[in-house]
């Protein structure tokens, strides 16, 4: 994987190398501010959720989550995705850039695109 590249092709993200690297069992950081960091994952989340040709939409709140289809979940997803990019930036807002990322992240896993596994790997801390 070459570092420092962000590869969008036909809605599969090929490569985060501007803050992960191939190492065997998964990606793993390696630099960046953490802003920088979650700003990366967030946008390679959006690649492949615009390859797959989910919209934003937001859900109506009066609804639950069990009542929406797996596509309404993923549209909710990406929907998100602008919050989280948004409080990332604002030290204010850290929170709540937290639950946004948490939020994306569970519908994703929901809909079976990431494993439990490979969400905590997106999630580690950056190396020294």
């Amino acid at each position: 994987m070459l570092e420092g590249e962000h590869v969008c092709l036909y809605g599969k993200v090929l490569a985060v190398g501007v803050f992960y690297k191939k190492k065997e069992g998964g990606m793993v950081p390696t630099k960046g501010t953490p802003k920088e960091a979650v700003v990366a994952i967030i946008e390679g989340y959006e690649c492949r959720l615009r390859g797959a040709g989910i919209p934003k939409n937001k859900m109506d709140p009066r609804r639950t989550c069990e009542s929406l289809n797996m596509f309404e979940i993923l549209a909710h997803a990406h929907y998100l995705c602008d919050g989280v990019k948004e409080f990332a930036g604002n030290p204010r807002k850290q929170r709540k850039m937290g639950s946004h990322l948490a939020a994306v992240q569970m519908f994703l896993s929901f809909a079976g695109w990431y494993t439990l596994q490979e969400l905590m790997d997106h999630n580690r801390p950056l190396e020294g």
